[in-house]
């Protein structure tokens, strides 16, 4: 199972939504706090922690997703296993993620960018990994590129996070849940 920290302040509603509606469709998941959090048992895949900062310690493998208008969490005590994914303009996040000695991926439209679009249009996207990247389990995701559907309206930050995530959590064969 793999916790998804949404970390960095009550802003970016659109980013939280995304990651909760796109992960709970689509995998076995609970999200806390919420009423979804009430489940007879918990999930095999995924718990989403809205506001993580509530809770002492995460003892399973970690995405944290800092949202854009970050501010660092009051208490923060995060697994031995994590991984912070992140805007690569976002300043004050990869300050946390450093002073935590979390490792980052950035997600966003440079070319230093790990998680990009090599293509970006109204309606289609193309994501692209960019380097090689180490999985929660160790294995390695090498690079590539994928097409992608897209419906008006969507947040290119939000897909590349919900990327991360599935490549991140061992998942990018599911990649494909992400065509609008």
């Amino acid at each position: 199972m793999v916790d998804i920290l949404m970390v960095g302040g009550g802003g970016d509603p659109r980013l939280v939504n995304a990651v909760k509606e796109t992960i709970c469709r689509n995998f076995s998941a609970a999200v806390f706090p919420g009423a979804s959090a009430l489940l007879p048992a918990l999930p095999e895949d995924y718990m989403i922690h809205e506001f993580p900062e509530s809770r002492w310690s995460f003892p399973q493998q970690s995405i944290l997703v800092c949202k854009r208008g970050f501010s660092p969490p009051p208490v923060f005590s995060r697994s031995a296993c994590a991984v912070g994914l992140l805007s690569s303009d976002n300043h004050p996040a990869a300050h946390f993620l450093k002073t935590q000695r979390v490792k980052a991926v950035t997600c966003g439209m440079s070319v230093r960018d790990t998680l990009t679009f090599s293509s970006l249009g109204a309606d289609s996207a193309v994501l692209c990994l960019q380097r090689s990247l180490p999985m929660l389990s160790g294995a390695v995701q090498e690079p590539f590129e994928l097409p992608l559907k897209l419906s008006p309206g969507y947040d290119a930050y939000s897909l590349l996070c919900l990327s991360g995530i599935l490549i991140l959590s061992g998942k990018s064969d599911r990649l494909s849940i992400l065509n609008c």
